[in-house]
């Protein structure tokens, strides 16, 4: 097959109109490369078991560089990147607006399939850097690889966090590296994240909320957000599905990505229900909060940062 839909084995790419399915004999992935290499469906064909929270609008609506997310459909796997929170930044000599989850998620990214690798590239539109991001499936795994490159003159701050939302039943449960003994609450009493709290909590349970439930009674109709406190470990964290027979393992280097954030939104935005494992670069959100706590990566010019992310399937 041409590039539009290479193949080798029993991998697959094919092109339906603005989207990229990739397929092997146990996983399907849909790719959307007008909206910053989005992946809106991961499903686990064995099991007949799809792990991202699906878009309650059916259609993707075609967002700017300034648009809010909130205002958009909160579903599949996107990439933030500068930052996660909208924020003015000094680079150089110029002040640099940093968009609302970052401006990949609003980008429109040039797509190749070779074989069976989905390529994708985009240059920034506010900063000198080049991104690409390639999307591929081995066995039962879907690998995500990635190199962003400092193509301009100037230093500039950015944070990298994976923000994929995934759908949880009433007895799905989380898990993290195996070494977490507390986590850091960033959500304040008013359901605003507030990033000066230092409130930390037991982990794995604590006054009898259970952190490997995606789902408590207290999480009903309200969102919340933990970090673990410091880098991780070990990058290994994810997700178990009893009734589904399914464990989801995400995988990861975590010297590239040192830092582990949880959102939950069990029904406190718009009645959605999923909960998001978010690999990063930095600690808190955006570069400011994270130069207050040293946890803010600075890409010099020609600094190039490489690293992937494998999302596993396993039967339990």
């Amino acid at each position: 097959m041409s590039k539009a839909g290479g193949f080798s084995s029993d991998k697959m790419i094919r092109k339906e109109n603005n989207s990229y399915i990739i397929t092997n004999d146990s996983l399907r992935i849909t790719a959307l490369p007008e909206r910053g290499g989005k992946i809106s469906s991961i499903r686990y064909l064995d099991k007949d078991f799809e792990l991202l929270f699906q878009n309650p609008a059916g259609n993707w609506g075609k967002a700017g560089l300034e648009s809010s997310f909130e205002d958009f459909e909160a579903a599949g796997a996107d990439d933030t990147f500068p930052s996660i929170d909208p924020e003015d930044v000094k680079v150089g000599n110029c002040d640099v607006h940093y968009p609302d989850h970052g401006e990949i998620w609003t980008s429109s990214m040039d797509a190749e399939s070779n074989d069976d690798i989905l390529s994708l590239s985009y240059q920034s539109r506010i900063l000198d850097y080049s991104y690409s991001k390639r999307i591929m499936v081995r066995k039962k795994s879907v690998i995500l690889s990635y190199m962003i490159e400092n193509t301009g003159k100037v230093p500039f701050p950015a944070i990298w966090t994976l923000h994929a939302l995934a759908a949880v039943d009433s007895d799905t449960e989380i898990f993290l590296p195996e070494d977490v003994n507390e986590v850091q609450n960033a959500m304040g009493p008013d359901g605003i994240l507030d990033w000066e709290k230092d409130e930390r909590r037991p982990y794995p349970i604590t006054a009898g909320y259970d952190f490997r439930k995606a789902v408590n009674e207290a999480d009903k109709g309200k969102c919340s957000k933990f970090y673990v406190p410091g880098k991780v470990t070990e990058g290994r964290c994810g997700y178990i599905y009893p009734s589904r027979g399914v464990k989801v393992v995400i995988s990861y280097d975590n010297e590239k990505l040192p830092y582990l954030g949880f959102w939950k939104t069990i029904g406190g935005f718009r009645g959605d229900v999923n909960v998001a494992l978010e690999p990063s670069t930095g600690f808190y959100d955006n570069t400011a909060n994270a130069k207050k706590h040293g946890c803010c990566p600075v890409m010099n010019p020609d600094d190039i940062l490489a690293f992937e992310v494998r999302i596993s399937f396993e039967d339990i």
